[in-house]
């Protein structure tokens, strides 16, 4: 296969980043923009080197020709039905975090990818942020010493939540809004999964709800997982008023001999051990890359691999 055909489902703003990592890949084009607003699939039309097709209905596009690979950016409570389609046609997938609404959904999507032969992926790019990477790599080469636990803290701005925004899909209640468990914390989880090289196998959770006046399920939420291996990933995050962010927002990683520090995008990683600070600078050639355009092009590569 010489070159690949995608078609990007879903025109909001994250389909903007999609759009600029596949544009910078070799053997890739884009080949349909969709949205049931047309005016939105216009204006990311616009922003293409080569015009794509515009399509209002996905179900025209998901089985159509020219049509490689399905990019979903869609709603998350629209993901399985599209990825499902999207496997059943033979084309492969990148379906954007989260991954779907229900665990069961999550399970359907996985035994239509498996059973089509189709590669599949989620969009968990933060993982693949060149600060996450370098982070990764310091615990690889031994210098915390046996790593045992991951703590991330993050805050998110409760003004849209607290004035009773309607304008996002997010929040909406009903089955297309979703709390910040599935929202915000997939990507929490999945990073700190990374960071340790350990599966969470036990959960515990709080979750509150304060500044959605009823838009979505919870704004709050502290999770302590117990993993495969004997470590401890404990996540905290909180809505809060614009300009009150947490000072200590990002993953700390504690080992037996010392600790890190990592944000998403650091430039630096600060380690501690016993009493000395260092900073240590990422590595230029992961600043070569952002996770989007990381995990588009490491996708295109097994996708041509085969």
């Amino acid at each position: 296969m010489s070159e690949l055909g995608y078609a990007l489902i879903g025109c909001g703003r994250i389909s903007r980043n999609h759009l600029r990592s596949i544009e910078a890949l070799d053997q890739a084009r884009i080949e349909v923009v969709v949205d049931p607003d047309q005016a939105k699939a216009e204006a990311l039309a616009q922003s293409c080197r080569r015009r794509p097709r515009l399509a209002q209905d996905w179900r025209e596009v998901v089985g159509a020709p020219g049509v490689d690979v399905v990019v979903v950016t869609a709603p998350t409570h629209c993901h399985a039905e599209i990825v499902i389609a999207a496997a059943e046609a033979g084309r492969h997938v990148y379906c954007e975090k989260a991954m779907a609404s229900t665990t069961n959904e999550c399970r359907r999507m996985n035994a239509a990818a498996a059973a089509a032969g189709v590669r599949m992926t989620i969009g968990q790019s933060t993982r693949f942020q060149p600060a996450i990477l370098m982070a990764r790599r310091l615990c690889d080469q031994g210098d915390l010493g046996e790593t045992f636990a991951v703590d991330a803290r993050f805050s998110t701005n409760a003004e849209p939540l607290a004035r009773g925004a309607t304008d996002s899909w997010r929040y909406r209640a009903g089955s297309a809004g979703h709390g910040h468990v599935i929202n915000f914390g997939c990507h929490y989880v999945d990073t700190a999964r990374f960071l340790l090289g350990q599966d969470p196998v036990t959960v515990s959770a709080v979750v509150s709800n304060l500044f959605s006046q009823e838009l979505i399920s919870e704004d709050q939420f502290s999770a302590l997982s117990t993993c495969d291996r004997g470590a401890l990933i404990s996540i905290l995050l909180r809505a809060a008023p614009a300009g009150n962010r947490d000072p200590h927002e990002g993953y700390t990683v504690h080992g037996s001999e010392g600790l890190l520090h990592v944000d998403r995008g650091s430039k630096t990683i600060v380690v501690m051990r016993g009493s000395t600070r260092s900073e240590v600078p990422v590595d230029p050639e992961l600043l070569r890359e952002d996770g989007f355009q990381r995990l588009h092009r490491l996708f295109r590569d097994a996708i041509l691999s085969d």
